[in-house]
């Protein structure tokens, strides 16, 4: 398992867009899975009110054949199901400790509305942010490595 050493901010330091550059699941076996591939799309929207937006999924994801959403067949609803992530809500940081938490209002994976999550942040700069989030849509004691990089 990669070692986990959070890293103290300032809570303004989050305030901004983000965009993925990785995103994967390290299994506490030390396997690696890339749930939205090896080229993640999505962003991470954090701004100064305590709200936040999330999207993440995969770079790859098909057309509809039917060129509806409401016309998508099973196959097509499967690999979207699993290759995007996106939820909204609030946020809070305990920069000193190198964490931030959010509050999830709604979210396309249902188990996890109404929930907090806290991210562990391992590095932040003007232009990176790296976080570990401990609860995985994989479940278990999985836990999510993610890059971002700043675009506003």
């Amino acid at each position: 398992m990669t070692e986990i050493v959070p890293q103290p901010f300032h809570k303004i330091q989050l305030i901004g867009v983000w965009d993925y550059v990785d995103a994967h699941v390290e299994q506490p076996s030390g396997a690696i899975i890339y749930n939205f591939g090896p080229n993640p799309k999505g962003r991470f929207i954090i701004n100064p009110l305590g709200e936040y937006s999330h999207i993440v999924m995969r770079n790859d994801l098909p057309p509809i054949a039917g060129g509806s959403l409401q016309a998508t067949s099973p196959a097509e609803a499967d690999i979207i199901a699993k290759g995007v992530l996106s939820h909204y809500g609030s946020w809070d940081a305990n920069g000193p400790a190198g964490e931030f938490t959010v509050r999830i209002d709604q979210s396309s994976f249902a188990a996890f509305n109404g929930i907090s999550q806290t991210r562990i942040v391992t590095k932040l700069t003007f232009s990176e942010l790296e976080y570990v989030n401990l609860t995985a849509t994989n479940g278990g004691d999985a836990k999510i490595f993610a890059k971002l990089r700043r675009v506003l």
